[in-house]
C-alpha cells in the first residue's frame, strides 16, 4: 500500500529517518514545520536542477543553508511542510515508494514544478493518463490539475470524461481555484459543443445507399459485426438507421399493424420522421438523455427500455424484432455519437 501523507508520524519515515543520521546522506533538508530529512545531494541534483544549483553555488550567510554543528552536515531550510517534502523525496529516492493517491499527487505537484523536476512531472503525467482510475472517478478535478500543470493530453482526456457528468450535477472542487476562468469556460463550451453536434444525428437524411441496396432486415445484421475485431459496416449502419429508425417516407414507416405517427423530431430540421409510435418515443428518450450526457455510453447503456418494448410487443408484427432493433440501434448509434464527439476540438 503506497504511503499516504495523513499516515506520516511525527518522525520522517524511512529512508529519511536514520538515527542519528543516514551515514550515506550528506545534507539535511528542514521542512517549514521543523522536521529534518537526511538525504543525498547527488540524488536531489540528478532530479532537480534547482537543487543542483543550490548545492554547487557558494552560499552566503542567512540564505537558509547552514552548517549542522552536531553532525557537520549542511542544513537547508525549505518552505514545504513535512508532508509535502516527504512525498517529494519519495519521488527522488530509489529506496522510496511514492504515493499514487490523487490527494498526495495534487499536493506534491506544485513542489515538483517549483524544483523543476521534469522527469518526476512526466512520471506523474503518464500515470494519470494511463491509469484512468481518477479520470473516470473525478474528471473535473483531474481536468483542473492537468490545466494547472500543463498536461494537455490529460486535460483532453479528462474533458471528454466530464461529459458523463451533467452540468447541473457538477460539484465544486478546490482544484478549480487554481485555474483561470477561461479554462473553466472552455470546459463548459466543450460540453455545449458536444451536446449540439450529437443532436444533429437526429436530423434524418436520405439514405445514400438506398438505390443500390435492398432494404435490410435487422435480423440480417450479425452481432459479431459490432465486436472490436470486425470493423463496423458503414453501409449497413446507414441503411439500418435511416430505413428503420429515421424514415422519411409516409406509408413505409412501420408494419401494417403498429400505430404509425409522424414527428419533426429535431427543431432545427424541416424533415419529418414517419415511424412507429414506440420507435419515435424511444428516439425522443435517447435524444433527451444525450442532451444531459452526450457520450456513446449513454446510448449503449440506455435505461428505461422496458416501456418501449412493452408497447412494441403489443404489435404482432413488431414483437419478434423490437428487442433486436433496439439492441442494434444502441450499438450503431453509440458508435456514431462517439465519432461525432471526436470531431469537436477541445482546446
Amino acid at each position: 500500500m503506497p504511503p499516504n501523507m495523513d499516515d506520516i508520524s511525527e518522525t520522517p519515515a524511512p529512508p529519511f529517518n536514520k538515527k542519528p543520521y543516514d551515514t550515506g546522506g550528506d545534507v539535511i533538508l528542514r521542512s517549514s514545520d521543523g522536521e529534518e530529512f537526511h538525504v543525498h545531494r547527488t540524488l536531489l541534483s540528478l532530479a532537480s536542477p534547482v537543487f543542483e544549483t543550490m548545492f554547487t553555488l557558494p552560499q552566503p550567510e542567512g540564505n537558509g543553508i547552514s552548517s549542522d554543528n552536531t553532525h557537520e552536515l549542511a542544513s537547508v531550510a525549505l518552505s514545504e511542510g513535512r508532508k509535502a517534502l516527504y512525498q517529494l523525496l519519495l519521488w527522488c529516492d530509489p529506496r522510496g515508494v511514492p504515493s499514487y493517491d490523487l490527494d498526495d499527487i495534487e499536493h506534491v505537484l506544485p513542489s515538483v514544478a517549483k524544483y523543476e523536476m521534469s522527469a518526476v512531472l512526466q512520471c506523474i503525467r503518464v500515470y494519470l493518463v494511463q491509469g484512468k482510475e481518477y479520470v473516470e472517478k473525478e474528471p473535473v478535478r483531474v481536468y483542473a490539475i492537468a490545466i494547472r500543470h500543463g498536461f494537455q493530453d490529460l486535460a483532453r482526456i479528462a474533458a471528454k470524461e466530464t461529459l458523463h457528468v451533467p452540468l447541473d450535477k457538477r460539484q465544486q472542487c478546490p482544484a478549480l481555484y487554481h485555474i483561470s476562468g477561461m479554462a473553466l469556460y472552455h470546459l463548459y463550451a466543450y460540453f455545449m459543443a458536444c451536446r449540439d453536434i450529437v443532436q444533429t444525428l437526429f436530423i434524418p437524411t436520405q439514405d445514400p445507399y438506398a438505390d443500390i441496396l435492398c432494404p435490410l432486415s435487422p435480423l440480417d445484421v450479425k452481432v459479431d459485426q459490432f465486436s472490436p475485431i470486425y470493423p463496423l459496416h458503414e453501409k449497413r449502419e446507414a441503411e439500418f438507421i435511416h430505413n428503420v429508425w429515421l424514415r422519411q417516407k409516409r406509408g413505409s414507416s412501420s408494419c401494417s399493424k403498429c400505430k404509425s405517427i409522424s414527428e419533426l423530431i429535431h427543431p432545427q430540421s424541416d424533415k419529418v420522421i414517419y415511424n412507429a409510435e414506440w420507435r419515435l418515443e424511444y428516439l425522443r428518450a435517447v435524444m433527451s438523455e444525450l442532451k444531459n450526457i452526450p457520450r456513446g455510453r449513454t446510448v449503449s447503456n440506455m435505461t428505461g427500455i422496458i416501456p418501449h418494448l412493452t408497447k412494441a410487443v403489443g404489435c404482432p408484427e413488431c414483437r419478434a424484432t423490437a428487442g433486436g432493433q433496439i439492441f442494434l440501434f444502441n450499438k450503431i448509434f453509440a458508435h456514431w455519437v462517439d465519432k461525432k464527439i471526436d470531431e469537436v476540438c477541445t482546446f
